[in-house]
């Protein structure tokens, strides 16, 4: 099942109510020609989906990514069986860290965050530069478990808050810590 063009706006649409004041970048967002805004190998710019995952201590998981060597909240692109963009973070976590779905318990319908950025070129993939359009979620993970994915990340680790590498991301923890 494929992403709904519904499910889309429907997700900036609660992300402009919940955090008002980020208008510019969803603009932007409702404009993306559907369905090919869903596929990576839309180099004008694709969705991509990503997750803040918080630990019972309110530690957040972050991963190594190999391609970019960062510390990143997990995340990725949309694949062909995400039927929502929820169940597409909720499974790049698992992929990349090992922790089953259904311990990943959505915080809030809402994405925490709806970022636009931009990703180098990558000559390995044949990728050029290209823009992200990234919606995070949050989750509380019931197990803490990590087993890194190894075909994408170096490592998964629980870190402080003040490690995010989105201070924006931080602040609103606020409300859910």
């Amino acid at each position: 099942m494929r992403i709904s063009m519904t499910d889309l706006h429907s997700a900036i649409a609660a992300y402009g109510e919940r955090w008002p004041g980020d208008e510019k970048d969803l603009l932007k967002l409702l404009n993306s020609d559907y369905p090919s805004c869903l596929s990576r190998s839309t180099m004008s710019g694709h969705f991509t989906a990503s997750a803040a995952v918080l630990d019972r201590n309110d530690r957040t998981l972050l991963v190594h990514h190999r391609d970019l060597d960062l510390w990143l909240q997990p995340g990725g692109h949309i694949e062909p069986g995400d039927a929502t963009l929820v169940d597409a973070a909720r499974r790049e976590v698992s992929e990349e860290t090992g922790i089953d779905p259904s311990d990943l318990v959505l915080v809030d319908t809402a994405p925490i965050l709806i970022n636009v950025h931009d990703i180098p070129e990558n000559q390995k993939k044949g990728e050029g530069a290209h823009p992200h359009f990234d919606v995070q979620y949050v989750f509380r993970a019931r197990r803490t478990r990590l087993v890194p994915g190894i075909s994408e990340v170096c490592a998964a680790e629980w870190r402080p808050q003040s490690d995010f590498p989105r201070p924006i991301v931080m602040e609103r923890f606020k409300e859910f810590c």
